[in-house]
Protein backbone atom coordinates (compact mmCIF):
# COMPACT_ATOMS: atom_id res chain seq x y z
CA UNK A 1 0.00 0.00 0.00
CA UNK A 2 1.18 3.50 -0.76
CA UNK A 3 2.67 4.91 2.51
CA UNK A 4 0.89 8.24 2.17
CA UNK A 5 -2.43 6.55 1.56
CA UNK A 6 -1.82 4.24 4.53
CA UNK A 7 -1.02 7.22 6.76
CA UNK A 8 -4.15 9.07 5.60
CA UNK A 9 -6.36 6.00 6.11
CA UNK A 10 -4.90 5.35 9.57
CA UNK A 11 -5.44 9.01 10.55
CA UNK A 12 -9.03 8.94 9.30
CA UNK A 13 -9.78 5.71 11.17
CA UNK A 14 -8.14 7.01 14.35
CA UNK A 15 -10.06 10.30 14.20
CA UNK A 16 -13.40 8.65 13.36
CA UNK A 17 -13.05 6.12 16.18
CA UNK A 18 -12.23 8.96 18.58
CA UNK A 19 -15.22 11.03 17.47
CA UNK A 20 -17.58 8.16 18.25
CA UNK A 21 -16.85 8.27 21.97
CA UNK A 22 -18.22 10.83 24.45
CA UNK A 23 -16.11 13.42 26.24
CA UNK A 24 -14.19 11.59 28.94
CA UNK A 25 -11.69 12.02 31.77
CA UNK A 26 -10.17 15.51 31.57
CA UNK A 27 -11.86 16.59 28.33
CA UNK A 28 -14.12 19.12 30.14
CA UNK A 29 -11.01 20.84 31.52
CA UNK A 30 -9.53 21.24 28.05
CA UNK A 31 -12.88 22.50 26.75
CA UNK A 32 -12.78 25.12 29.54
CA UNK A 33 -9.26 26.14 28.46
CA UNK A 34 -10.49 26.42 24.86
CA UNK A 35 -13.54 28.47 25.85
CA UNK A 36 -11.30 30.79 27.85
CA UNK A 37 -8.89 31.11 24.90
CA UNK A 38 -11.84 31.90 22.64
CA UNK A 39 -13.36 34.48 25.00
CA UNK A 40 -10.08 36.05 26.18
CA UNK A 41 -7.26 35.18 23.73
CA UNK A 42 -4.69 37.18 25.68
CA UNK A 43 -5.51 35.55 29.03
CA UNK A 44 -5.79 31.78 28.48
CA UNK A 45 -5.34 30.95 32.18
CA UNK A 46 -7.58 33.62 33.70
CA UNK A 47 -10.41 31.44 34.94
CA UNK A 48 -11.32 29.02 37.68
CA UNK A 49 -12.35 25.42 37.22
CA UNK A 50 -14.08 23.11 39.67
CA UNK A 51 -11.31 20.59 40.24
CA UNK A 52 -11.38 17.76 42.76
CA UNK A 53 -13.50 19.34 45.50
CA UNK A 54 -13.37 23.10 44.99
CA UNK A 55 -12.89 25.80 42.34
CA UNK A 56 -9.20 26.20 41.52
CA UNK A 57 -7.37 28.81 39.43
CA UNK A 58 -6.46 27.36 36.03
CA UNK A 59 -2.77 27.90 36.71
CA UNK A 60 -3.01 25.79 39.88
CA UNK A 61 -4.46 22.86 37.93
CA UNK A 62 -1.55 22.86 35.51
CA UNK A 63 -0.30 24.86 32.62
CA UNK A 64 -1.55 23.76 29.26
CA UNK A 65 0.55 24.76 26.23
CA UNK A 66 -1.63 26.94 24.01
CA UNK A 67 -1.54 24.98 20.73
CA UNK A 68 -4.34 22.55 21.53
CA UNK A 69 -6.66 24.95 23.41
CA UNK A 70 -6.44 27.58 20.64
CA UNK A 71 -7.01 24.88 18.01
CA UNK A 72 -10.00 23.64 19.96
CA UNK A 73 -11.23 27.23 20.40
CA UNK A 74 -11.26 27.55 16.61
CA UNK A 75 -13.34 24.37 16.33
CA UNK A 76 -15.76 25.65 18.97
CA UNK A 77 -16.09 28.94 17.05
CA UNK A 78 -16.71 27.14 13.76
CA UNK A 79 -19.00 24.33 14.91
CA UNK A 80 -20.60 25.58 18.13
CA UNK A 81 -21.53 23.14 20.87
CA UNK A 82 -20.76 19.96 18.89
CA UNK A 83 -18.26 17.69 20.70
CA UNK A 84 -18.15 15.27 17.74
CA UNK A 85 -17.01 18.11 15.47
CA UNK A 86 -14.43 19.17 18.07
CA UNK A 87 -13.04 15.64 18.12
CA UNK A 88 -13.01 15.52 14.31
CA UNK A 89 -10.98 18.73 14.37
CA UNK A 90 -8.11 16.67 15.81
CA UNK A 91 -7.53 15.22 12.32
CA UNK A 92 -4.43 17.40 11.66
CA UNK A 93 -2.80 15.99 14.80
CA UNK A 94 -3.72 12.45 13.73
CA UNK A 95 -2.27 13.14 10.27
CA UNK A 96 0.95 14.47 11.80
CA UNK A 97 1.17 11.36 13.94
CA UNK A 98 0.44 8.76 11.27
CA UNK A 99 2.41 10.57 8.56
CA UNK A 100 5.48 10.84 10.77
CA UNK A 101 5.08 7.27 11.93
CA UNK A 102 4.73 6.03 8.33
CA UNK A 103 7.89 7.91 7.30
CA UNK A 104 9.90 6.56 10.24
CA UNK A 105 8.62 3.01 9.78
CA UNK A 106 9.52 3.12 6.07
CA UNK A 107 12.97 4.31 7.09
CA UNK A 108 13.62 1.86 9.92
CA UNK A 109 11.24 -1.11 9.39
CA UNK A 110 10.31 -1.13 5.71
CA UNK A 111 8.93 -4.69 5.38
CA UNK A 112 6.51 -4.21 8.28
CA UNK A 113 5.78 -0.51 7.87
CA UNK A 114 2.08 -0.66 6.93
CA UNK A 115 0.93 -3.34 9.40
CA UNK A 116 2.85 -1.73 12.24
CA UNK A 117 1.44 1.69 11.32
CA UNK A 118 -2.14 0.42 11.68
CA UNK A 119 -1.32 -1.61 14.79
CA UNK A 120 0.17 1.43 16.53
CA UNK A 121 -2.37 4.00 15.30
CA UNK A 122 -5.39 1.87 16.19
CA UNK A 123 -3.85 0.07 19.15
CA UNK A 124 -4.33 0.53 22.88
CA UNK A 125 -1.49 3.05 23.16
CA UNK A 126 -3.07 5.73 20.98
CA UNK A 127 -6.71 5.04 20.19
CA UNK A 128 -8.04 5.51 23.74
CA UNK A 129 -5.68 8.45 24.31
CA UNK A 130 -6.79 10.60 21.40
CA UNK A 131 -9.20 12.94 23.08
CA UNK A 132 -9.43 16.67 23.63
CA UNK A 133 -6.46 16.29 25.98
CA UNK A 134 -2.80 16.98 25.23
CA UNK A 135 -1.39 13.48 25.27
CA UNK A 136 -1.64 12.25 21.68
CA UNK A 137 -1.35 15.70 20.01
CA UNK A 138 1.88 16.26 21.98
CA UNK A 139 3.23 12.89 20.84
CA UNK A 140 2.19 13.72 17.27
CA UNK A 141 4.06 17.04 17.27
CA UNK A 142 7.12 15.48 18.88
CA UNK A 143 7.16 12.62 16.37
CA UNK A 144 6.72 15.10 13.53
CA UNK A 145 9.74 17.05 14.77
CA UNK A 146 11.80 13.87 14.94
CA UNK A 147 10.70 12.77 11.45
CA UNK A 148 11.61 16.19 10.04
CA UNK A 149 15.01 15.94 11.73
CA UNK A 150 15.66 12.47 10.25
CA UNK A 151 14.56 13.64 6.79
CA UNK A 152 16.83 16.69 7.01
CA UNK A 153 19.79 14.52 8.08
CA UNK A 154 19.19 12.16 5.19
CA UNK A 155 19.26 15.07 2.74
CA UNK A 156 22.34 16.55 4.39
CA UNK A 157 20.45 19.77 5.06
CA UNK A 158 22.25 22.32 7.18
CA UNK A 159 18.95 23.84 8.31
Amino acid sequence: MNPRLAALLAALLLTAANAAKPLVIDDPLYVAFAQQARAHPGDPYGFQFYWLDAPEPAMAIGTVPPVLPYSLATAISLFGDEPVAWELSLLPFALALTGSLAFLLRRFARPLATPVLFAVALGPGLLPGLALMLDVPAVALGLLGYALFVAACERGSRG
